[in-house]
């Protein structure tokens, strides 16, 4: 049986593939073409050494097998190493017999094989039977991957609900910084548009919800530039930081000029004002309007309210 020629289409390292056959002379040969194929291989005689093979491993397998052996058959084999399959490590099963078996097909379809093959095997079938394998290996490492990052993702949010729901500590018992970290802001400047605690948290939620969506969803990066610089400009307020414009265009994910016209928006909008920056006439500020803030502070207190209508999920 010779190797197969052409383009490689699939990444070829990302799973090991075990071969079974009690027959040697198949073994040999098969094992021989998927090497030649640029596969890691590892061959064996008897499906008990293979079954305890898989279960040692610490990558995916592609499981190539013929039905009919002793002691252990290949169904049975597929069903052992299906029920083992784990997320991080799966399996991926290909079944061949000599036998035209219509009810072991059928059995192999409730193991979810990637394909049913008749000896003589076809080595173009085999071997695009085995990168469709391969192909659906890396599929569900991607998914896998994403379903743990998606679930990082989830408990974070947990916890800064938590945060935001559980009352602030009163002022007067928080450490007061240093004036040389901390200096006095200038409230002409820097208005304060909310005075609790859970805004600011509230405000860091929200900007985490979006950068872990961007990060999970890379198509729906840059999805609400205007909102975005609104909210940097509350966070920054709260903090008693000046905010400048081009501070506040690169808060978003789009090209500072897109940012600009955005920011031109928001002014004309009454919802943001420029103010030109005492200490160095060269910069421009953004401040938040009353407006903007009377606004803010109703939608977090309604958003926060909505996460106390929700408690029960988080306890």
């Amino acid at each position: 049986m010779d190797a197969l020629n052409g383009k490689d289409e699939g990444d070829k390292s990302l799973a090991e593939v075990v071969l079974v056959d009690d027959d040697t002379a198949s073994l040999v040969e098969l094992e021989e073409f998927i090497i030649d194929s640029g596969y890691r291989c590892r061959a064996f005689s008897a499906p008990e050494q293979a079954l305890e093979y898989i279960r040692r491993r610490q990558t995916p397998v592609v499981l190539i097998s013929d039905v009919r052996m002793p002691k252990l058959s290949g169904l049975e084999l597929s069903r052992i190493s299906r029920e083992e399959d784990v997320a991080a490590c799966p399996v991926e099963i290909i079944l061949y017999s000599g036998h035209s078996g219509f009810d072991e097909a059928v059995q192999s379809l409730k193991y979810g094989v990637v394909d049913f093959l008749l000896k003589p095997i076809d080595p173009v079938r085999l071997g695009q039977t085995i990168l469709r394998a391969v192909e659906r290996v890396g599929n569900r490492m991607v998914v896998a991957d994403r379903d743990e990052k998606l679930q990082d993702w989830l408990s974070g949010m947990m916890r800064k609900a938590q945060e935001i729901l559980t009352p602030c500590a009163p002022a007067d018992v928080e450490p007061k910084p240093p004036a040389a970290v901390a200096p006095p802001p200038r409230p002409a400047v820097v208005p304060t548009p909310v005075e609790s605690g859970s805004h600011l948290s509230l405000i860091k939620l929200i900007q985490n919800n979006r950068r872990s969506r961007d990060r999970l969803f890379p198509a729906c990066n840059g999805g609400d530039p205007s909102w975005e610089i609104v909210l940097f400009v509350l966070e920054q307020e709260v903090l008693q930081r000046s905010v400048s414009v081009t501070s506040a265009c690169h808060a978003t994910a789009i090209p500072q000029t897109t940012a600009m016209r955005k920011i031109d928006e928001l002014v004309d909008a009454g919802l943001l004002a420029r103010i030109p920056d005492e200490d160095d006439r060269r910069r421009v500020l953004l401040s938040s309007t009353p407006s903007c803030r009377e606004s803010a502070r109703r939608y977090f207190e309604a958003t926060i309210g909505q996460l106390q209508g929700t408690r029960h999920i988080l306890d």
